[in-house]
């Protein structure tokens, strides 16, 4: 995988949690911890899509299960996947 350099602007609590954790061996460099950091944002919207589409089919369809709000759910997250995997 090409990878590219991007600059980005922190302010100082961020550059301390940055420099925190590379202090602590959890990662070698700022730029793991980002990308960490980068996958887990990407988790959190995918599942805030996935809600949203739940939401339009309403609290009784969701509770009786429904096999379309479920199709639904794994089309959303099939598209990031794939959306994911052409940026990468």
């Amino acid at each position: 995988m090409a990878t590219k350099t991007m600059n980005v602007s922190l302010t100082e609590y961020w550059q301390g949690y940055v420099v925190g954790h590379l202090r602590r061996g959890r990662y070698q460099n700022a730029s793991e911890l980002v990308r960490e950091a980068l996958r887990l944002h990407e988790r959190e919207q995918i599942a805030h899509d996935v809600s949203e589409v739940e939401s339009l089919f309403g609290a009784s369809r969701r509770a009786e299960g429904d096999a379309e709000v479920e199709q639904i759910k794994g089309a959303v997250m099939a598209a990031r996947q794939d959306r994911k995997g052409r940026s990468r």
